[in-house]
């Protein structure tokens, strides 16, 4: 009796580390398929599109500015022109 429940406890430890085994293998092949179709994804996203932003206009035609973050924010005015314009009021 004491063999039988002995051999029952030996395979079922089996079957575990079996399946144990199985799932690791499983877990593994997915996640090394979905980091190949992310890095397909980000290839094909980089080298389809230029670098730059894009949004919609009001008549929902999308405009593309290619321009980068520095030359977008550069001020259009020289450094001796202001913004404010000094005026006389006339009557």
């Amino acid at each position: 009796m004491d063999f039988i429940l002995k051999s029952i406890g030996v395979l079922l430890l089996s079957v575990l580390f079996v399946s144990l085994i199985a799932f690791l293998l499983t877990f593994r092949r997915i996640i090394k398929s979905v980091r190949q179709t992310i890095r397909q994804f980000n290839n094909a996203t980089t080298s389809s599109a230029p670098k730059g932003s894009q949004r919609a206009g009001k008549t929902g035609e999308v405009i593309i500015d290619s321009r980068t973050s520095e030359r977008m924010n550069q001020k259009i005015f020289e450094q001796n022109e202001g913004e404010y314009v000094d005026f006389t009021e006339e009557k």
